[in-house]
């Protein structure tokens, strides 16, 4: 979808896709292996809730409390803007940058996943903290996830916004 074309209110979802090793103009013909390309497709509001917030790329229901997946978790953490219980708020996108919001400064950092349940955080320049990522559930639809620092056991309650 052309920039000009794109509406900034709706979502975007991101997936991974490898190569189709049969098309030439690929860049594993260029490059000598397969790549993955991020695609990243903007949705409706509706689909992005049947699809997305209800059942994840797994296809399986989630519930509260369940850890959050390796395979979900750049679709758990970019779905929308956290909001926390002081007000804070943090955004994630898909290539692996995220920012921080509070008392109206705000600060820039890098994650990635590391495994199921687990991602980590780099805050420059040097501040590493991992979390324990786990679903927030109510009535049967995700809500948000709580972070969990793997080090100090420090909970935080992100709820899409």
């Amino acid at each position: 979808m052309a920039d000009h074309c794109r509406d900034d209110h709706l979502p975007l979802v991101a997936r991974l896709e490898l190569d189709d090793w049969r098309d030439p103009r690929h860049s594993w013909r260029r490059h000598g292996r397969p790549q993955l390309i991020l695609k990243v497709d903007q949705v409706s509001q509706d689909r992005w809730q049947e699809s997305s917030m209800n059942r994840f790329h797994s296809g399986k229901d989630v519930v509260d409390g369940q850890l959050v997946s390796a395979a979900e978790m750049t679709a758990a953490l970019t779905a929308a803007e956290f909001v926390f219980d002081d007000g804070a708020t943090q955004t994630f996108t898909p290539a692996g940058r995220t920012t921080y919001v509070e008392n109206g400064g705000s600060s820039a950092g890098d994650w990635s996943v590391v495994g199921d349940g687990t991602f980590e955080s780099f805050w420059p320049p040097t501040y590493r903290a991992e979390y324990a990522v786990r679903w927030i559930v109510e009535d049967g639809t995700p809500v948000g996830v709580s972070f969990t620092d793997t080090r100090s056991g420090a909970r935080y309650d992100g709820r899409y916004r």
